[in-house]
Formats: C-alpha cells, sequence, structure tokens
C-alpha cells in the first residue's frame, strides 16, 4: 500500500478586496482548503472506492461553518488513482471585513479513505489556527496578491 501524495491538507485564508475597476465591489475573506497538487490527489490503495473530505472552520465572529464533499469510483482499484477537485472554500465576512481584522479563527480538515467494501481504510486530520492579520503564517497572499490587509 503505498502512498502515492501527501495526504494531509494545505489549510489557509485569503483577503479578497475588490479590483480598482469597481472600487465599490466586494471585500470578504475565504476559507480554503486543499488536497494534493492544487486539488489534484493521487492515491494507491487496496480496493479503493472513493475518498470523503471535509472542514469544520470556526472564527470568533461566525462561530462554526462545515463544508463536506466525496469523490467515488464507479469500480474498486488497487491502481494509482487520481482524484480531481478535492477542495474547498467558502467565504465569509462580505463587505464586513473591517470587523474581522484580529479575530481567531480554526480551521479543522479531514480526510478519510474508502475501501470498496465501506470501510474507511485511513483518516487523516490536519488543524491550523491563528488570527486574521497579515503576518498569520495561514493567510495566503498568492490568492489575490493585489490586496493587501
Amino acid at each position: 500500500m503505498a502512498q502515492i501524495e501527501n495526504l494531509n491538507s494545505f489549510n489557509a485564508w485569503d483577503y479578497h478586496c475588490p479590483p480598482p475597476s469597481n472600487p465599490q465591489g466586494y471585500r470578504d475573506f475565504d476559507y480554503r482548503i486543499i488536497w494534493g497538487n492544487d486539488g489534484s490527489l493521487t492515491i494507491q490503495r487496496e480496493n479503493l472506492i472513493g475518498i470523503k473530505f471535509s472542514a469544520n472552520c470556526w472564527n470568533t465572529r461566525d462561530g462554526w461553518m462545515q463544508m463536506s464533499a466525496e469523490r467515488m469510483l464507479s469500480n474498486p482499484t488497487s491502481q494509482s488513482h487520481t482524484f480531481s477537485g478535492v477542495f474547498l472554500f467558502t467565504l465569509f465576512g462580505r463587505n464586513q471585513t473591517e470587523l474581522y481584522w484580529g479575530a481567531r479563527y480554526q480551521i479543522n480538515s479531514k480526510l478519510e479513505v474508502l475501501h470498496s467494501n465501506g470501510e474507511i481504510i485511513e483518516i487523516i486530520t490536519t488543524k491550523v489556527e491563528g488570527c486574521l492579520k497579515k503576518f498569520d503564517l495561514h493567510y495566503d497572499p498568492s490568492v489575490y496578491p493585489n490586496c493587501t490587509p
């Protein structure tokens, strides 16, 4: 049972501001949870049938937000398989970003690798936490490089 890729997720947040061409546009934050290579995750396990992935995100203003998805194969495989679209994101703080700066947050993610009989082969969890501010370790400025908190 070879592990093809790191199964931990990349958990981050970003800040979105309106472009100069539309200064009245939205300002908000996003939680981003991505597995594999930009959402393409290659896994090899005996009798692999699919994956389930989820995230619980929290901040001091909104409390908890939950999201989940799954990618299932039509037939089990023991060969390596690449799943696409293995990511989750949600926005928060739309047009109220000034109320969120300095808020504490937490992103908990979980990936479940599923066996053809429905059993969970393995569970991988990743947790990050911090504060919504420019130099936070999990702030990802690459998503919107023209937006500076």
